[in-house]
């Protein structure tokens, strides 16, 4: 590198052993010599003389930065990526926008009015049949997931209606749920089958029946467990207001499954969605402790 090259602002390398320095300003002395103001690496000021002989020792740096020869199309694909993790930040009901649904207003309230505000909770939703309690479930599921509050989601259901959780959770809302079986289990080895899902989907009966598994799922961590309730303690509960507690205060429907005949959570009666436009009911929500 020439002296008559050294301009301000440039990195050069040999000024100073085993470091570069940022020119501040260069002043000739002459035809063979340049009064060089520079800051070292540690950024103090300082000054040196540089002579011809000096020349061979010197060499220009060019300021590291990121090349721009990316595929642009992997590149729009990564920015994208990154604004849709991002995306719960800003839209506070991402999940609505990306799932394949048309939620009732009753449906809005109860998960972004009744369940988010109260998060982290134990959560009983109590609504009549028909009135889209899968469709909370599912919204609420996604929406935390989507915030990256959950990373590990269980979903307890009666036998007859988990292949209906597997098939709504997915079509709905795209979420991709594992169904607890006999053969998960066995493959699992001497291993914990919970450890190997994170989404998951286990029969009720499935899991009270079984000592080891119960005694897994005890051992496992879960960010959300929502338990679907059974036909019988709903009838249980209809019964129980017929007999004397429909005067009572509007959670009196919800008091015995309070009581621990159902594990909070969601639940709802199947093959009733087409009926939601007909029930606009608002959604009954109880806390439990």
């Amino acid at each position: 590198m020439r002296l008559e090259d050294i301009r301000p602002d440039m990195r050069v390398a040999g000024v100073v052993p085993g470091g570069l320095v940022t020119v501040v300003a260069a002043q000739s002395y002459g035809p063979d010599a340049v009064r060089l103001t520079y800051t070292d690496p540690q950024g103090s000021l300082a000054q040196r003389v540089l002579f011809r002989s000096d020349e061979a020792a010197l060499a220009h740096v060019h300021a590291a930065g990121a090349p721009f020869d990316a595929d642009p199309e992997k590149f729009k694909l990564a920015a994208e990526a990154q604004r849709i993790q991002l995306a719960g930040l800003y839209d506070p009901m991402l999940a609505v926008a990306t799932s394949n649904i048309e939620p009732l207003p009753h449906q809005i309230r109860a998960v972004y009015g009744e369940l988010f505000p109260r998060t982290p909770l134990r959560f009983l939703l109590a609504d009549d049949p028909g009135a889209g309690k899968t469709i909370m479930a599912g919204l609420y599921i996604k929406e935390l997931l989507l915030r990256d509050d959950v990373k590990r989601c269980l979903v307890v259901a009666p036998g007859g209606l988990v292949e209906q959780w597997q098939d709504e959770l997915f079509l709905k809302f795209g979420l991709s749920f594992d169904i607890l079986t006999r053969e998960s289990v066995t493959a699992a080895m001497h291993t914990s089958v919970f450890e190997k899902h994170p989404l998951l989907i286990a029969r009720m009966d499935q899991l009270s029946r079984n000592e080891d598994l119960r005694a897994q799922l005890e051992q496992s961590e879960w960010d959300l467990v929502i338990v679907r309730g059974r036909r019988a303690d709903a009838r249980r509960t209809r019964r129980t207001r017929r007999s004397g507690a429909a005067g009572g205060p509007r959670g009196s429907r919800t008091a015995g499954v309070r009581r621990g005949r159902r594990p909070a959570g969601v639940g709802r009666c199947p093959g009733r969605d087409s009926s939601l436009s007909r029930r606009p009911e608002s959604a009954r929500a109880g806390m439990t402790r």
